[in-house]
């Protein structure tokens, strides 16, 4: 008999979804979840699931996480790898010069405002799945 994983998040707190912050965490073992109170900003459920980040798109979407109206999604993820480039020296169209790319991996860039420093990174591309699941979500490397 095949197990197929679960994301355990209590009835009650998705019946409240629209006072929720929902947080989710993707990185190398799998996901990590947490629901905050959004008006408190306490955690009210956590929890963690063993899974290759490649198979969250589709347990989210058949579990149907993603058709809930919570007042605030973020999207963490760890980076494969990353680099710091000066705001002066980046030009988006030659990000390979930094990093090279890898098969099934996407390359992102993001100005740290008040470091005016550009960090590339580097992710599975499963990460851009997960996003599109929540358009509303903030999503950034941890």
């Amino acid at each position: 008999m095949t197990h197929v994983p679960i994301i355990d998040v209590p009835e009650k707190w998705l019946k409240q979804s629209d006072q929720m912050h929902l947080a989710l965490h993707i990185h190398g073992e799998g996901l990590q979840l947490a629901l905050f109170d959004y008006q408190n900003r306490q955690p009210v459920h956590l929890f963690r699931l063993r899974i290759q980040p490649w198979e969250i798109p589709a347990l989210i979407s058949q579990q149907g996480l993603n058709q809930y109206l919570f007042r605030k999604v973020s999207i963490t993820y760890d980076s494969d790898s990353w680099t710091l480039v000066p705001e002066l020296f980046f030009e988006e169209s030659k990000i390979e010069l930094w990093m090279s790319d890898l098969p099934a991996h996407q390359m992102h860039h993001t100005m740290l405002t008040d470091e005016r420093v550009i960090l590339v990174d580097r992710h599975h591309q499963s990460m851009e799945s997960i996003a599109l699941l929540f358009p509303q979500a903030s999503v950034k490397s941890w």
